[in-house]
């Protein structure tokens, strides 16, 4: 899990940067495009994360016998 949370923090800090480093201190509506789409990018790949992990634990508990009668 902690590769993911290592993505997910570089996408936030490219989500701070990419406006400063194309527009310089005043970035216009074309800088912060590249923006919101790293963050769309960023919630679509922490939440389809989030979602994976609950069948691995699913699966997980399946091969331990956890939960069975």
């Amino acid at each position: 899990m902690r590769q993911f949370e290592a993505a997910g923090t570089v996408g936030v800090l490219a989500l701070v940067l990419i406006p400063w480093l194309l527009g310089g201190l005043h970035p216009s509506r074309e800088d912060f495009t590249w923006a919101i789409l790293v963050s769309l990018l960023v919630g679509f790949f922490s939440t389809s994360t989030v979602l994976l992990s609950v069948f691995d634990i699913i699966r997980l508990e399946a091969a331990a016998g956890v939960g069975s009668k």
